[in-house]
C-alpha cells in the first residue's frame, strides 16, 4: 500500500511521488545525507503545490466529460482484455482517483486553450526573453556545507557576504572558505544556462544579478550559497525554436497563481512520512 506524505482536499500525495520527482531532480544523486530531509521537503512542497493547483483545473471539467472518457478507458483495456479493476490495482490507485485523473486531462485542456494562445505566449517570451533566448551566466560560488545546521550556514554566509560588500575578494574568500570543488578556482563555475542544468533556486537568483553582482545567501539541498555573475553571454534564439520551454513555463506561473489562490480554500494536512516545511512557520520537519 502506498505511503501518504501529504493529503490536499482528499487528494493523497504518497511518498512515492516524492521520491519519483527527486530521481528526476538534477544533482539529486549528489546531495549528502543531512541534506536530504530538505531536498524531501522542498519535492514535497511542488507536489502539494501541483495538487492545490490541479484542484481548480479539475473543476473546469464536467461530470459528463469525466463519464464519457472513463468509459472509453473501460472500452480501450476491454479491446486488450484487461478490466478495469485490475488495471486500476496494478498502478496502485482507485476509481476515484482515475476519475480526478481524468478530470484534470480534460480541465487541462480547457486551461490550455483558455490561457496560453500564441499571443499570450509571445507576451511571456518577451517578458522573460533572458531565461529561453539563449542567454548564459558566468558565475562563481561560495558554497557552505559546514555548519550541518542551516542556521549556521545562514550565518556564516551573511558574514562573508558583508566582507566581499566592504571590499573583501571574492575569489580569495571562496578558496579559503568555500566548500565546493570549485573553491581552488577562487570559485569560478563557468557558463550555466537558466534551465536544466543547477538546481531551481540557483539558476533563479543566478538570473536575476547583473555583472559584478553577489546574491544575497541561496538555500538549495547543496547547501547555502553565494552566487556572484562574473559575466552575461547573450542568446538569439527566437520564440518558434524555444516554444515548449515557454509554454511550460508560462502554464507552471499560471498554475502557481491558482495554487496560491486555492490554499486558502482547500485542506492541505501533512502525515509526517515525509519531510515537510510547516505551513506556518516555513521550518523543516523532518
Amino acid at each position: 500500500m502506498a505511503v501518504v506524505a501529504a493529503r490536499v482536499g482528499g487528494v493523497s500525495v504518497t511518498v512515492g511521488d516524492v521520491e519519483r520527482l527527486i530521481a528526476r531532480t538534477p544533482g539529486s544523486e549528489k546531495v549528502q545525507k543531512q541534506d536530504r530531509p530538505a531536498l524531501e521537503a522542498e519535492v514535497l512542497a511542488a507536489l502539494v503545490q501541483m495538487e492545490l493547483a490541479r484542484s481548480y483545473v479539475v473543476t473546469l471539467a464536467t461530470k459528463t466529460e469525466v463519464d464519457v472518457r472513463l468509459t472509453e478507458v473501460e472500452g480501450d483495456l476491454a479491446s486488450r482484455g484487461r478490466k478495469l479493476s485490475e488495471w486500476l490495482r496494478g498502478r496502485g490507485i482507485n476509481v476515484v482517483r482515475l476519475r480526478h485523473e481524468l478530470a484534470w486531462e480534460i480541465g487541462r485542456r480547457k486551461f490550455r486553450e483558455r490561457f496560453l494562445h500564441e499571443k499570450s505566449l509571445q507576451s511571456y517570451f518577451e517578458g522573460h526573453r533572458r531565461e529561453f533566448d539563449g542567454t548564459q551566466v558566468v558565475v562563481g560560488q561560495i558554497l557552505i556545507t559546514d555548519p550541518a545546521d542551516e542556521a549556521g550556514r545562514m550565518a556564516k554566509a551573511e558574514k562573508l557576504r558583508k566582507e566581499i560588500a566592504t571590499g573583501g575578494d571574492f575569489a580569495a574568500i571562496a578558496r579559503k572558505h568555500s566548500d565546493s570543488a570549485t573553491a581552488a578556482q577562487g570559485g569560478k563555475m563557468g557558463p550555466i544556462p537558466r534551465h536544466g542544468v543547477m538546481v531551481e533556486a540557483f539558476s533563479a537568483a543566478a538570473f536575476v544579478l547583473e555583472v559584478g553582482q553577489v546574491s544575497p545567501p541561496v538555500v538549495t539541498p547543496h547547501g547555502v550559497h553565494l552566487i556572484r555573475c562574473d559575466a552575461i553571454e547573450p542568446g538569439n534564439s527566437t520564440l518558434d525554436q524555444v516554444h515548449d520551454a515557454v509554454f511550460a513555463a508560462a502554464e507552471q506561473e499560471l498554475l502557481d497563481r491558482l495554487a496560491a489562490k486555492q490554499r486558502e480554500k482547500v485542506e492541505v494536512e501533512y502525515t509526517g512520512k515525509a519531510a515537510y516545511l510547516d505551513p506556518e512557520s516555513g521550518k523543516l520537519v523532518r
